[in-house]
């Protein structure tokens, strides 16, 4: 899906935000990784240093801004219109959003290679998704007030798979669930490249995890918090368990 970021999207995304709002020096890794909600060690994965970090945001910005001129080109009818779309761009910087000059090119999907690509802004894939992700947050919220947990109105959702990355929905589904809400990921197993450490693949450990521990939901909630709370086997599995979710 286009509009499912992968992770050094998403941090260019915040960076660029933040350099237009406070300047390059007045943010750290920390603010951008309070953002994402992800761990400082995460970014310098991607981006090894601040200088990188800018190095990328400025190639990135030259490039959608190259293809947001091609776009202008290719598509204005006369110099009126040229001219209004070239405000537009500066508009939207003003603004503080890049999502109306981040161009993303769509392929031709006729047999004749020679037919260029046509090319849509982000901002109006969001007018597209937006609704459905909401329809969608909509129906959650039917099913939670439907079910056993409507008991419990600030019990903590957990948002898991790769639509869970849209920028801003955590928020929106906060809003719209009316509880807190958080990105899961499979946390506390080694061995896991970086690639599987997102919210991609929580649901995916969490499956291969749970018929180890299943069992401990049926044990007595006394002898349970013993065991969670001891130095064997089970004990380890109670950690893992209130660490990773």
């Amino acid at each position: 899906m286009t509009a499912v970021l992968d992770t050094p999207q998403r941090i260019l995304d915040v960076a660029e935000r933040l350099v237009q709002t406070r300047g390059f020096n007045g943010f750290s890794y920390a603010d951008i990784a309070e953002a994402l909600d992800v761990t400082k060690a995460s970014l310098h994965y991607h981006f090894r240093g601040k200088a990188d970090l800018g190095k990328t945001l400025i190639e990135r910005y030259e490039r959608n801004f190259l293809t947001a001129l091609a776009a202008i080109d290719g598509q204005a009818k006369d110099a009126r219109d040229k001219l209004r779309r070239y405000a537009a761009i500066y508009g939207s910087v003003l603004a503080g959003g890049s999502d109306e000059r981040d161009m993303i090119s769509v392929p031709s999907v006729s047999d004749d290679d020679r037919e260029p690509p046509q090319f849509v802004s982000r901002a109006s894939l969001v007018r597209i998704i937006k609704p459905r992700v909401e329809e969608i947050l909509e129906m959650v919220r039917d099913r939670l007030a439907a079910s056993p947990f409507a008991s419990e109105p600030r019990a903590r959702a957990i948002l898991t798979g790769g639509g869970s990355q849209l920028t801003g929905l955590p928020e929106l589904a906060a809003r719209i669930l009316n509880r807190p809400v958080r990105i899961g990921r499979p946390l506390g197993m080694s061995g896991l490249p970086e690639s599987a450490k997102g919210p991609a693949f929580a649901v995916a450990s969490g499956l291969l995890v749970y018929p180890q521990t299943a069992h401990l939901e049926h044990f007595e909630p006394r002898r349970t918090r013993h065991l969670m709370t001891g130095t064997g086997y089970l004990a380890r599995v109670g950690r893992w368990l209130r660490e990773s979710f």
